[in-house]
């Protein structure tokens, strides 16, 4: 989760360098990504964090070489540099994510993920739209899903509530990273840029993962749903990269990256 963060100041760091620098940002996102892929197939269930850490990478770190190309931070042709990145590492990764999402089709067969996505499929066909869902089942839904108050927390509150507290936190979610991106866009430090995006793309990924699986249609989390559920290590590593982005927020705005010094040449003095 800390990783995007620090690919950020990678990027800052290769700023200027042309293709060899494109070619080892390249190189330090596929490492941790090749690892997250490898632990990723080992277990199911107890090492799904690094199923969604993957998908994370996958995500946060083309974007933010993107960025970087498209606003020729380089130094390079943005052409060649985007189908550098996007041939050579974008599909490698692609690829990696397929093998994953094979890989955990076939471990999950005798795997409890099968009877947690049973479960919750019954806890939201019986939802309502306000007030108490049904379930047909002889215990009651807080002890059939583990840490209901963490990974199983928005599956519950459809349940208990209805479908209206799903939109009304999908809402404010969707506010928070729609004002954060706003703000990305108008600081004006390149290095505070790429931090705040990256922090607000690791928002948006776990959000979006954590969705899914709560709704049953994926199996790469549990991560904690940001500034919501119970994540104990979790929450506090969000919470410093909260830190880390209001203080982006807060210098990036009315500071902007000095001016490059210009090369200054000596006329040819004659006679």
């Amino acid at each position: 989760m800390l990783f995007p963060t620090a690919f950020a100041g990678v990027v800052f760091r290769m700023r200027g360098k042309g293709y060899w620098g494109v070619l080892l940002c390249g190189v330090c996102l596929a490492i941790p990504s090749t690892i997250a892929f490898i632990m990723s197939l080992n277990s199911v269930t107890f090492l799904l964090p690094f199923k969604a850490s993957f998908l994370i990478l996958w995500v946060t770190g083309p974007v933010l070489l993107t960025v970087a190309i498209w606003k020729n931070w380089f130094g390079s042709n943005r052409l060649f540099s985007m189908l550098l990145i996007y041939v050579l590492l974008h599909l490698g990764l692609a690829g990696a994510m397929i093998r994953v999402w094979d890989g955990l089709k076939i471990a999950a067969a005798d795997s409890p993920m099968d009877d947690f996505a049973r479960i919750i499929k019954q806890l939201l066909s019986g939802a309502r739209f306000i007030g108490q869902g049904t379930f047909n089942d002889i215990y009651p839904a807080g002890m059939m899903l583990p840490a209901i108050e963490s990974d199983f927390l928005l599956t519950y509150a459809i349940h208990r509530f209805g479908w209206i507290i799903f939109l009304v936190a999908a809402s404010l979610l969707v506010a928070f990273i729609a004002a954060a991106f706003s703000k990305c866009l108008r600081l004006k430090i390149v290095l505070a840029q790429l931090v705040s995006l990256s922090v607000v793309l690791n928002f948006t990924m776990q959000t979006i993962l954590y969705i899914l699986f709560n709704l049953g249609l994926a199996s790469a989390s549990p991560l904690p749903l940001p500034l919501i559920s119970r994540g104990n290590g979790f929450i506090l590593v969000n919470l410093c990269l909260i830190g880390v982005l209001l203080s982006t927020f807060r210098t990036g705005r009315f500071v902007s990256d000095p001016p490059r010094a210009k090369r200054h040449v000596k006329p040819w003095v004659t006679g």
